[in-house]
């Protein structure tokens, strides 16, 4: 059910991104967009069978995308875009021993958990321009797992879903440099809507925080 749920969840949302490239293409004046950055990824791990929660690190990564900005009125406008995404979570584990003959610790080590997913992520967004140049975004966003690395003890890379569903709510300032035209700096908040890994012992769901700057053309 949920490999049908998925296949059907990336063949709609290419619909509906086709559909807006096809309207941005009849539409009448534009402007292309591309950006870049750093991702703070983070992600809850539930262990179901232990009604347990990892309390993970942020895991620092990049973020590159491109854009069409579809003028609908004055100050607001349709925003699909493309964008490679990586998310993921750290995790340093403490493990601490005792004498069999004693309850006192006599000794500690320490694991580190690390997982890399990489998306290519396919949000439709809105814009709405305020009149500082200030910009708010938002809505549904398609995260296609294209690739994912597991180091030391983690063992559930390969286990995360082809297809993640999402949204996106952001926030962004256009500003002028010189004679490069308009360039933006952006704040973006990606939210998971599906589970990331779900099977009868784990859930795991993605969330990042993603930090870019930009150029309109």
């Amino acid at each position: 059910m949920t490999k049908r749920f998925d296949r059907f969840t990336a063949v709609a949302f290419t619909l509906a991104l086709l559909f807006c490239l096809a309207a941005s293409v009849s539409a009448g004046p534009k402007q292309f967009g591309v950006k870049a950055g750093i991702t703070l990824a983070d992600q809850d791990y539930e262990y179901l069978a232990l009604d347990w929660e990892d309390e993970r690190d942020y895991k620092v990564g990049l973020t590159i995308g491109m854009f069409v900005d579809v003028p609908l009125t004055s100050f607001l406008s349709l925003r699909p875009g493309m964008e490679y995404v990586q998310k993921g979570s750290d995790l340093s584990q403490v493990i601490q021993w005792t004498n069999e003959s004693s309850p006192e610790i006599v000794g500690d080590s320490t694991i580190e958990f690390s997982d890399r997913i990489d998306y290519l992520s396919i949000p439709i967004l809105a814009e709405l321009t305020l009149p500082t140049n200030t910009y708010l975004v938002l809505g549904p966003r398609l995260d296609v797992k294209i690739g994912s690395s597991s180091e030391t003890a983690s063992i559930f890379a390969d286990e995360f879903k082809s297809v993640v569903f999402g949204g996106t709510v952001g926030i962004g300032q256009e500003f002028m440099l010189g004679s490069l035209g308009p360039m933006l700096l952006e704040f973006d908040y990606h939210h998971d809507f599906s589970k990331a890994l779900d099977n009868s012992n784990l859930e795991v769901k993605n969330k990042t925080l993603a930090f870019a700057l930009g150029y309109r053309f």
